[in-house]
């Protein structure tokens, strides 16, 4: 299976979750609605079957919620590892004597830099260098790497400190984009899609709602933090 379809597959996992609880809420509703009307309980008997089937639905919603996430959660990872694995053979290294001399000219022209005596100048020559001497991915990254030493020097020539950010910023993007080919561009917006995914709620909030009416605070809560749940009840 490739990334993409591991992403395509959790993101269906996502888009059922809603559809996977309401399943699950009507089960439950029905059991708690046979208490509810069970003439062979006292009103005190109904109470306490309802509060120990919410607790008994509660436990076992939240462990099945447990194993959906792990299994969304494990294709969003596997899909990461595969997506960074396309993104880094995916940029292919040139020759060993066009890297050598690519280095020369990396480090003259860090040295002009050096010399600069305003961020005009150096915006110039950074604009020129990326112009007349980066052609590949595998370049771009090389200057990509040496922007912690580029930035110091630009941010030491002007005391428009958010201008020259936000100038930086953008070819320092243009770097680590605009180069890669497509297969690489494809990869890296799957790595911004699962590291995003990875931080959001499998359950809409609508859901956790419904999760408290049927089986209490107490287990809605944990509803999309499965993880902190589990570890309570095995502690």
């Amino acid at each position: 299976m490739s990334y993409k379809e591991k992403i395509q597959k959790a993101q269906e996992i996502r888009g059922n979750a809603a559809g996977w609880f309401r399943e699950r809420r009507d089960k439950i509703n029905a059991e708690l609605n046979k208490v509810k009307t069970d003439p062979h309980l006292t009103v005190e008997g109904r109470l306490a079957k309802s509060i120990e089937l919410k607790n008994k639905f509660g436990n076992e919603l939240l462990k099945e919620a447990h194993q959906l996430r792990k299994e969304y959660i494990g294709l969003l990872n596997e899909a990461k590892a595969d997506a960074e694995k396309t993104l880094k053979t995916s940029i292919k290294k040139p020759h060993d004597d066009v890297v050598s001399e690519f280095k020369r000219d990396l480090k003259r022209f860090k040295t002009e830099l050096m010399l600069a005596n305003s961020f005009d100048a150096i915006e110039k020559k950074l604009d020129d260098f990326i112009k007349t001497k980066v052609n590949d991915a595998y370049l771009a990254q090389m200057v990509a790497d040496e922007f912690p030493e580029i930035i110091s020097q630009a941010l030491s020539v002007t005391s428009n400190i958010g201008f020259a950010r936000k100038k930086l910023s953008d070819v320092y993007e243009r770097l680590n984009n605009d180069f890669l080919p497509e297969e690489a561009k494809e990869a890296r917006a799957a790595l911004d899609h699962v590291n995003a995914a990875v931080n959001s709620k499998l359950f809409p909030s609508i859901v956790e709602q419904s999760a408290q009416e049927i089986v209490g605070k107490e287990f809605a809560q944990y509803l999309n933090d499965t993880d902190s749940y589990v570890e309570q009840i095995e502690s």
